[in-house]
Parts: C-alpha cells; structure tokens; sequence
C-alpha cells in the first residue's frame, strides 16, 4: 500500500449545535458502493424523531414533489426514511430544466439540483426534520420521519469544534479492512469507554462517517472516502476540543 502525504489544516470554529450539509448520493438507479461497517453497538443518543402527525405506516417511502417552475406541490408532505437515505423524486412539469433546492428549518440549504426535462429521483442523506423545498419562488414545507430508527446522528452539540480536512496525493491508496477497525487504529486520545460507530444512515453511498460516543455525547466525526481500490481515505475531522481526540492519516 502506497503511503499518502496528508496535510491536517485544523480551524477553530465556535459552533453550537451545527449539523453537517445533507449530501446527494447519486440519482436512483447508479452502482451501490460495497456496503459499510455495521456499528460496534446500538447508537447511544437518540438516533431519530418522528413527526407526531404522521402515522408511520401512512407515510410514503418515497417523497413526491411535482414543479411547475414557481413552486412544488407537494401531496404528502413526509417522506420515510430508509436505510440508504431520504428518496426524493421530482416531477417536472415546467418544460424545461429546473433547479431545486431543500433547506433546513435553519433555512441553510442542504441540498441544491438541476432536474431535468424528464424529472428525476435522488436519494440525499439528511437526518429526520423539517424541511422546505424550493423550486421556482416558492418553498414547500415537508417533513423526514423515522420510526424505524435508520438514522444515527452525526451533529456535535459542543461550543468548543474543531474542523480539519486531509488532502490526499493524486490516486492515493488507504487502509483495507472494516471501517470501524480502520478508524480506531487512525484516532489518538480515546478513552477505554468510548464507543466508536457508524453515523447517517447504515446503507448509503458514497463518503462514509464515523462518529465517537463519550458519555452519551457525540465528541468526533470522521468522515472517510473510498479510494476505488478497496481502501478508506480519511478526508476530514470534527471534534470536541475537550475530548482531546485526533485522528492520523493511514
């Protein structure tokens, strides 16, 4: 295995209760990565909330928006969660390409798309909550539920973060093996009741977290990559500057 150069860029950042950017993973339909570590153990926080106004058997597993180029109807304004991530699918009525925004309660935009002629269907990775999206002028309020508990959280609720990202040399190679056991062996400072374990959901594509539980609290988020030759890349930290937890580079 070839040995990357990593340069750790550490930022301080003063944030209470920030939660990651909800990522798309790809439209329906594109080749599904191997599937990641399980958890070491049950998620120790509450890993989801529901809507009380959604009966979970009601709710469809699939969000349907139709856009006419001002705004998104909407029929069934809650989406199911599933074990890859919230299924989103658009239908364009507007005659021409469209693009499509969601945000947070917060209103900082989570998600943004350009959905073609023919509509389309994403799966994005965005925990339970409530949303709006926007297609046009006009945003949609909708809500993600799950009861089925899917979602592992991967929010740091302490004021004292710090963010730090590893580039990796062109076509650099990382650590095979399970994820978790890639991740214990790259973080420095754990202590022997610390529970290291998958967050987001336990299915989806593409970039993978790992989160540290401490006393019920998440401390630090990892954030790996697949290199496409089998390995883990560690792409980027986020973590309490109490816990005095780092994280190297394979």
């Amino acid at each position: 295995m070839r040995r990357a150069w990593l340069s750790m860029a550490m930022i301080g950042i003063v944030i209470a209760g920030c939660s990651p950017t909800g990522m798309t993973v790809g439209p329906q339909g594109s080749a599904e990565p191997p599937g990641p570590a399980q958890p070491s153990s049950s998620p120790t926080s509450a890993a989801s909330r529901t809507t009380p106004e959604a009966s979970p058997v009601a709710v469809p597993s699939e969000l349907d928006a139709a856009c006419d180029g001002t705004r998104a109807d909407i029929p069934t304004p809650f989406v199911r969660a599933q074990a890859d991530g919230i299924h989103i699918h658009v239908a364009n009525t507007s005659g021409t390409a469209l693009d499509v925004q969601i945000e947070d309660a917060s209103g900082a935009t989570l998600l943004g798309e350009t959905i073609p002629i023919v509509g389309g269907t994403f799966i994005s990775t965005f925990g339970p909550g409530d949303y709006r999206i926007t297609c046009g002028t006009t945003g949609t309020p909708f809500a993600v539920v799950d009861p089925d508990r899917l979602y592992t959280p991967s929010e740091l609720l302490c004021a004292d973060q710090l963010a730090g990202a590893v580039d990796h040399a062109p076509g650099a190679t990382g650590s095979r093996g399970a994820l978790l056991d890639i991740a214990r062996k790259e973080l420095r400072g754990l202590k022997p009741e610390d529970i290291v374990e998958q967050a987001g959901y336990p299915r989806a594509a593409g970039n993978q977290l790992i989160r540290v539980v401490r006393a019920g609290r998440v401390v630090t988020i990892l954030e790996y990559a697949d290199d496409g030759h089998g390995g883990w890349l560690l792409t980027g930290t986020r973590t309490c500057s109490s816990s005095h937890i780092t994280a190297i580079g394979s």
